[in-house]
């Protein structure tokens, strides 16, 4: 089951940020100088967490609103308004600009094969190896290889090193 509630929480010197929220109600707790409205999260659409010292944006499967905060709004939780989603997203975006790194996602080759495919007997051994040694099971190499093969020749050799190996 995916995520189907977002929390927000933020201090009250971000009220101007959330003003529109006061027309858009929602079930909302205070807890001193933080509120926490909740929405029901639009379908998909992924949310990022975000959490700062005045904010924090939670995609939750159920409410679970812990000790200290006091209901101000009894009402049922309502779909998040457009300009909720416009404003989580500028967050997401600059919270993602702001944790960007230079660190490659995957192996710098296995990038290369995923952009241009596997075509050689030098490239399959070295992807069945390269598999192999960061840890995956002999199907997940399957299932990778069938995906970024582009010559069927390669098979009967990507059959025979990974029986050798694995």
């Amino acid at each position: 089951m995916m995520n189907r509630l977002i929390e927000l929480d933020f201090h009250k010197d971000m009220g101007e940020l959330f003003k529109f929220l006061k027309s858009n109600k929602t079930r909302t707790y205070r807890n001193g100088n933080y509120f926490k409205v909740v929405y029901l999260k639009p379908p998909d659409r992924l949310i990022e967490p975000i959490q700062n010292r005045q904010l924090m944006v939670k995609p939750t499967k159920f409410l679970d609103v812990g000790s200290g905060w006091q209901v101000v709004r009894d009402l049922p939780i309502a779909q998040a308004p457009k300009n909720l989603e416009e404003v989580i997203e500028d967050l997401e975006l600059e919270e993602l600009r702001a944790k960007r790194q230079a660190n490659p996602l995957c192996h710098v080759q296995l990038l290369y094969w995923m952009k241009v495919g596997l075509y050689t007997y030098e490239d399959t051994s070295c992807f069945v190896r390269l598999f192999y040694r960061h840890g995956y099971s002999a199907e997940d190499c399957i299932e990778v290889f069938s995906s970024l093969v582009r010559r069927d020749e390669l098979l009967p050799f990507f059959l025979k090193e990974l029986t050798k190996i694995y």
